[in-house]
């Protein structure tokens, strides 16, 4: 009697088991032909120049669309209001967004995160959206320096939130953009240490190890 029930709640278990993540893979899916699809309409809209893709629009956008092989998307209205090394520095970020494959990275995340209560599901896709954002922030300051992408993301965050639409920048406009900010201050701040520094603390910690240990040598003999 003790075996049936058991056995008949592996079989419901299994079975709940499959129906969730069958609704999981269709839900993925589902996601991954929308996204194709908005991705040939935003392709038949816009131009396309070396490297990115130019929309007719006065409202100043820019983002990143597309799974396997994404795009990266500015309008005519941000190239107006910004300066070449701005959207040098904003192009480059959005190009870490692509080869990071950031969008699918998002995706996935948010399917898992369907099994979760909504306020914890919230908060993982937050950080997972700060952990991207931040590491293309940082791609972008390898070339062009940790102050100057930080006062690109200020001078377009204020842009973007001026605009009627505030998530069409979503990644330069963010409600996480002051800890963005803050982190690549942080980074400008740090220096690394001169080599002869390096290697004299490296000579100086080698010499008190030795030191420490002749000395244990000697009391045990003693």
């Amino acid at each position: 009697m003790i075996g049936t029930i058991a056995l008949l709640w592996l079989l419901l278990w299994a079975c709940l088991t499959l129906a969730l993540a069958g609704s999981l893979l269709a839900q993925f899916l589902f996601s991954l032909r929308s996204g194709v699809r908005m991705r040939r309409q935003f392709d038949a809209l816009a131009k396309r120049q070396q490297g990115f893709r130019v929309l007719k629009a006065d409202v100043p956008a820019v983002f990143t669309l597309g799974w396997w092989h994404p795009g990266v998307f500015i309008s005519r209205g941000l190239q107006k209001l910004c300066s070449e090394q701005e959207l040098a520095i904003i192009l480059d970020h959005e190009h870490a967004h692509r080869v990071r494959r950031d969008n699918l990275r998002m995706l996935a995340g948010q399917i898992f995160c369907l099994v979760l209560p909504r306020p914890w599901s919230r908060m993982v896709l937050g950080d997972l959206q700060l952990m991207c954002e931040q590491a293309c922030d940082f791609e972008s300051a390898r070339r062009h320096g940790y102050l100057s992408v930080a006062e690109t993301l200020v001078h377009v965050g204020r842009v973007i939130k001026q605009s009627m639409i505030p998530d069409a920048a979503r990644g330069f406009g963010g409600s996480d953009l002051e800890l963005r900010v803050h982190a690549l201050l942080d980074a400008e701040k740090r220096r690394l240490l001169p080599l002869w520094l390096s290697l004299s603390l490296s000579l100086t910690g080698w010499q008190v190890f030795c030191w420490h240990w002749t000395l244990c040598i000697t009391l045990r003999s003693g």
